[in-house]
């Protein structure tokens, strides 16, 4: 597999890859993360990540990783919803925070997106 990070994966890395995770699952793993590369902007796209995680269909969790925090935290919610949405995945994120001054209070924005993913 080629490690470059920065551009799309290939049809038969992403195959690989899936490969991958259904192997895990029966083995005994009980979810998967989504991690793409952590600059905003740049990583596996949505459809990337759905494709890979289609092994997950059968209801096994995606562990969303949030990209940002801060002022983007509506926008870095988005990806692991849906990607998990469209693989039939759940969605599980672990933790959850809004990060810096300008951010205080905004739970109340971003808690209820949860409920609509």
């Amino acid at each position: 597999m080629n490690l470059d990070v920065g551009r799309q994966a290939t049809a038969a890395e992403i195959s690989l890859m899936r490969e991958r995770l259904d192997q895990a699952l029966q083995e005994g793993c009980g979810s998967a993360v989504e991690r793409p590369v952590l600059s905003a902007g740049d990583g596996a796209t949505t459809d990337e990540v759905a494709e890979v995680a289609e092994p997950l269909a059968s209801g096994t969790p995606l562990h969303g990783h949030m990209r940002d925090e801060s002022e983007d935290i509506l926008k870095s919610m988005t990806k692991p919803s849906r990607s998990a949405a469209v693989a039939g995945a759940r969605i599980v994120v672990s933790h959850h925070k809004c990060a810096g001054r300008s951010n205080f209070g905004r739970m109340k924005e971003t808690l209820p997106k949860f409920s609509e993913a």
